[in-house]
Protein backbone atom coordinates (compact mmCIF):
# COMPACT_ATOMS: atom_id res chain seq x y z
CA UNK A 1 0.00 0.00 0.00
CA UNK A 2 1.33 3.26 -0.97
CA UNK A 3 -0.23 7.12 -0.87
CA UNK A 4 1.24 10.32 -0.49
CA UNK A 5 0.18 12.48 2.64
CA UNK A 6 0.24 16.16 1.55
CA UNK A 7 0.28 18.95 4.47
CA UNK A 8 -2.37 19.80 6.49
CA UNK A 9 -4.46 16.13 4.88
CA UNK A 10 -4.76 13.00 7.51
CA UNK A 11 -4.66 9.34 6.69
CA UNK A 12 -6.75 6.51 8.37
CA UNK A 13 -5.40 3.11 7.53
CA UNK A 14 -7.46 0.28 8.88
CA UNK A 15 -6.70 -3.41 9.26
CA UNK A 16 -10.22 -5.62 9.67
CA UNK A 17 -11.04 -9.39 8.57
CA UNK A 18 -14.29 -7.28 7.39
CA UNK A 19 -15.10 -5.35 4.03
CA UNK A 20 -15.40 -1.26 4.47
CA UNK A 21 -15.76 1.64 2.37
CA UNK A 22 -12.25 3.77 2.22
CA UNK A 23 -14.97 6.78 2.66
CA UNK A 24 -16.24 5.59 6.19
CA UNK A 25 -12.54 5.31 7.60
CA UNK A 26 -12.61 8.33 9.86
CA UNK A 27 -15.97 7.24 11.45
CA UNK A 28 -14.59 3.92 11.90
CA UNK A 29 -11.84 5.19 13.16
CA UNK A 30 -13.19 7.65 15.86
CA UNK A 31 -16.04 4.72 16.53
CA UNK A 32 -13.69 2.08 17.86
CA UNK A 33 -11.42 4.76 19.73
CA UNK A 34 -14.67 5.66 21.77
CA UNK A 35 -14.95 1.74 22.12
CA UNK A 36 -11.95 1.76 23.34
CA UNK A 37 -12.56 4.48 25.87
CA UNK A 38 -15.33 2.62 26.89
CA UNK A 39 -13.90 -0.10 27.82
CA UNK A 40 -11.25 1.70 29.70
CA UNK A 41 -14.03 3.81 31.37
CA UNK A 42 -15.94 0.12 32.49
CA UNK A 43 -13.01 -1.36 34.00
CA UNK A 44 -14.42 -2.34 37.68
CA UNK A 45 -11.88 -0.17 39.55
CA UNK A 46 -11.04 3.33 39.03
CA UNK A 47 -6.78 2.66 38.51
CA UNK A 48 -5.16 3.19 35.37
CA UNK A 49 -3.58 -0.76 35.79
CA UNK A 50 -6.66 -1.76 35.75
CA UNK A 51 -8.16 0.13 32.87
CA UNK A 52 -5.32 -1.16 31.12
CA UNK A 53 -5.35 -4.69 31.69
CA UNK A 54 -9.75 -4.39 30.72
CA UNK A 55 -8.29 -2.76 27.59
CA UNK A 56 -5.89 -5.61 26.80
CA UNK A 57 -7.97 -8.43 27.72
CA UNK A 58 -10.39 -7.24 24.61
CA UNK A 59 -7.59 -8.09 22.21
CA UNK A 60 -8.27 -12.01 22.80
CA UNK A 61 -12.04 -11.35 22.34
CA UNK A 62 -13.56 -11.96 19.00
CA UNK A 63 -17.02 -12.64 16.74
CA UNK A 64 -17.57 -15.62 15.26
CA UNK A 65 -20.08 -16.92 13.22
CA UNK A 66 -23.65 -16.39 14.14
CA UNK A 67 -22.14 -13.15 15.98
CA UNK A 68 -21.22 -15.04 19.10
CA UNK A 69 -17.95 -13.87 20.30
CA UNK A 70 -14.74 -16.58 21.02
CA UNK A 71 -11.02 -16.13 22.66
CA UNK A 72 -8.29 -16.12 20.36
CA UNK A 73 -4.79 -16.65 21.47
CA UNK A 74 -2.11 -16.94 19.25
CA UNK A 75 -2.98 -15.07 15.76
CA UNK A 76 -2.75 -16.31 13.20
CA UNK A 77 -1.31 -19.69 14.43
CA UNK A 78 -4.34 -20.95 16.71
CA UNK A 79 -7.90 -20.79 16.71
CA UNK A 80 -9.68 -21.06 19.73
CA UNK A 81 -9.45 -23.94 22.56
CA UNK A 82 -12.25 -25.13 24.09
CA UNK A 83 -9.78 -25.56 27.68
CA UNK A 84 -7.88 -22.15 26.87
CA UNK A 85 -11.00 -20.38 26.83
CA UNK A 86 -12.42 -21.89 29.58
CA UNK A 87 -9.74 -21.28 31.96
CA UNK A 88 -9.23 -17.46 30.45
CA UNK A 89 -13.02 -16.61 30.29
CA UNK A 90 -13.74 -15.37 34.15
CA UNK A 91 -10.50 -12.86 33.83
CA UNK A 92 -11.45 -11.85 30.37
CA UNK A 93 -15.23 -11.22 30.63
CA UNK A 94 -16.51 -11.86 33.90
CA UNK A 95 -13.88 -9.88 35.80
CA UNK A 96 -14.27 -6.79 33.16
CA UNK A 97 -17.88 -6.97 33.73
CA UNK A 98 -18.67 -7.68 30.36
CA UNK A 99 -21.30 -10.67 31.09
CA UNK A 100 -23.08 -10.11 27.71
CA UNK A 101 -19.42 -11.38 25.69
CA UNK A 102 -19.36 -14.51 28.64
CA UNK A 103 -22.87 -15.28 28.12
CA UNK A 104 -22.08 -15.53 23.90
CA UNK A 105 -18.67 -17.10 24.35
CA UNK A 106 -20.10 -20.47 26.80
CA UNK A 107 -22.98 -20.24 24.02
CA UNK A 108 -20.97 -20.94 21.59
CA UNK A 109 -19.04 -23.87 23.22
CA UNK A 110 -22.59 -25.29 24.50
CA UNK A 111 -23.39 -25.45 20.53
CA UNK A 112 -20.16 -27.50 20.22
CA UNK A 113 -20.82 -29.90 23.24
CA UNK A 114 -21.45 -33.44 22.56
CA UNK A 115 -22.38 -35.76 25.95
CA UNK A 116 -21.53 -32.53 27.90
CA UNK A 117 -17.35 -32.58 26.71
CA UNK A 118 -16.38 -29.18 24.98
CA UNK A 119 -14.05 -30.33 21.83
CA UNK A 120 -10.05 -29.08 22.85
CA UNK A 121 -9.79 -27.11 19.13
CA UNK A 122 -13.35 -25.43 17.97
CA UNK A 123 -14.48 -26.05 15.63
CA UNK A 124 -13.54 -29.43 16.02
CA UNK A 125 -14.28 -32.05 12.43
CA UNK A 126 -12.78 -34.63 13.54
CA UNK A 127 -14.84 -35.76 16.66
CA UNK A 128 -13.31 -35.18 20.38
CA UNK A 129 -9.80 -36.45 20.43
CA UNK A 130 -8.93 -33.97 23.02
CA UNK A 131 -11.82 -32.92 25.31
CA UNK A 132 -12.26 -30.04 27.81
CA UNK A 133 -14.65 -31.32 30.88
CA UNK A 134 -18.63 -30.55 30.13
CA UNK A 135 -19.25 -27.10 31.41
CA UNK A 136 -20.92 -27.62 34.67
CA UNK A 137 -18.43 -29.21 36.20
CA UNK A 138 -15.54 -27.29 34.53
CA UNK A 139 -16.69 -24.37 37.43
CA UNK A 140 -17.50 -21.80 34.49
CA UNK A 141 -21.25 -21.54 34.36
CA UNK A 142 -21.82 -21.08 38.59
CA UNK A 143 -19.36 -17.80 38.73
CA UNK A 144 -21.10 -16.41 35.52
CA UNK A 145 -24.02 -16.49 37.45
CA UNK A 146 -22.96 -15.57 40.09
CA UNK A 147 -20.93 -12.47 39.28
CA UNK A 148 -23.57 -11.74 36.19
CA UNK A 149 -26.65 -12.20 38.39
CA UNK A 150 -27.98 -13.77 35.70
CA UNK A 151 -29.09 -18.04 35.81
CA UNK A 152 -26.87 -19.28 33.17
CA UNK A 153 -28.19 -22.30 30.99
CA UNK A 154 -27.04 -23.43 27.79
CA UNK A 155 -28.91 -25.85 25.12
CA UNK A 156 -26.44 -28.72 26.01
CA UNK A 157 -27.05 -28.46 29.78
CA UNK A 158 -30.37 -28.91 31.53
CA UNK A 159 -28.60 -28.35 34.93
CA UNK A 160 -29.37 -24.20 35.64
CA UNK A 161 -26.42 -22.24 38.17
CA UNK A 162 -27.96 -20.11 39.77
CA UNK A 163 -27.38 -17.24 42.68
CA UNK A 164 -27.34 -18.94 46.19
Amino acid sequence: MQFEIHPGKTAVVIASTETHNASGADTLRRNEIARRAALRAAAPVDDPLVADLAAAADQFIVKRAGNLHTVIAGYHWFGDWGRDTMIALPGLTLTTGRFDIARDILLAFSNAADMGMLPNRFPDSAGFPNTTPSMPRSGILKPFANTSNTPATTPSCSRTCTTP
